[in-house]
């Protein structure tokens, strides 16, 4: 046992999250890789654009 019984209390809720934290945890994850997807899809596809369009101007 510590000296803070705070500091017991938070070390014991991050060992031991409640369900709601850990969908929430869920859903942030999967909300993160949609991100990434999207923003590599964007990417690629102003990537190839830019291709595109440099072979057709020269």
């Amino acid at each position: 046992m510590s000296i803070d019984p705070d500091l017991d209390r938070e070390l014991a809720d991050i060992a031991n999250p409640s369900p709601e934290e850990i969908e929430a945890e869920q859903r942030n994850e999967a909300s993160m890789r949609w991100n990434e997807i999207w923003f590599l899809l964007a990417g690629f596809g102003l990537l190839f654009g830019l291709v595109a369009w440099m072979l057709m101007i020269a």
